[in-house]
């Protein structure tokens, strides 16, 4: 009977794995680059739609000045938006197709559309917080309610918008600073040092 031990394993012989982070963040940002161009693409469609609404109010009796003053507001917050949500779908989308395929500018793209999402996206998110007041006080006035009523009403409605935002906010900046913490880890940075070879 053999009692012999096996010959002992060199560590380096053994097949090392390549780490697939890459891949899985690479295909995330992707997909979430290419929901934002469609995004920004749509945003017209309601846009138009909106106007549509306000017509329907300023029929029921809504005030035009304020309707006026809320569709211009509307339409160049909504022009701008588009134009930064499609800039920042592209550099996300590029981003992520660098970061799958190894490309070592993947992680400096990724990081700069997180500092401009969470920028931007808090920008755009207060913007809309002011509008949609706007717009809640221009459909109170037309529903004939009496003062009391309204008065709750638009308190409930500021909580709720309030709330909607400040969830809006957090939502916003959750991949952009994961990206933003993952990327600047020392070990991931050495690694993609590491791609460059």
């Amino acid at each position: 009977m053999d009692t012999s031990e096996p010959p002992p394993i060199d560590p380096s012989q053994l097949p090392t794995r390549k780490p697939t982070w890459n891949r899985t963040i690479g295909v995330i940002a992707l997909v979430f680059g290419i929901l934002g161009l469609l995004g920004a693409l749509i945003a017209p469609v309601s846009l138009a739609f909106t106007k549509k609404m306000m017509t329907t109010f300023e029929d029921q009796g809504a005030d035009p000045d304020q309707i006026a003053e809320y569709l211009e507001k509307l339409t160049s917050l909504s022009y701008l938006s588009v134009t930064g949500l499609a800039i920042l779908a592209i550099l996300l989308s590029v981003g992520g197709f660098f970061l799958l395929k190894r490309n070592p500018l993947g992680a400096p793209l990724l990081q700069i559309w997180a500092v401009l999402k969470i920028v931007l996206g808090c920008y755009f998110n207060y913007r809309n917080y002011g509008l949609t007041q706007m717009q809640m006080k221009i459909q109170m006035s037309v529903d004939g309610m009496n003062a009391q009523a309204a008065e709750m009403t638009e308190t409930i409605t500021n909580v709720a918008v309030l709330g909607g935002m400040i969830f809006g906010i957090l939502w916003l900046i959750a991949l952009p600073v994961f990206l933003l913490i993952w990327l600047n880890r020392a070990k991931i940075k050495q690694e993609i040092q590491s791609w460059k070879d």
